[in-house]
């Protein structure tokens, strides 16, 4: 069950650290670069 609650709240997390790093990177006028922490 603990698994099962996790996962989305996990993927909907993901999801949300891309768009803040999308805004960050587009504040800064940058590009999105994949595979970069």
């Amino acid at each position: 069950d603990c698994t099962l609650n996790f996962e989305p709240k996990k993927k909907q997390s993901q999801e949300d650290i891309m768009q803040l790093l999308k805004g960050l990177v587009k504040a800064k006028g940058g590009e999105i670069k994949h595979g970069s922490s």
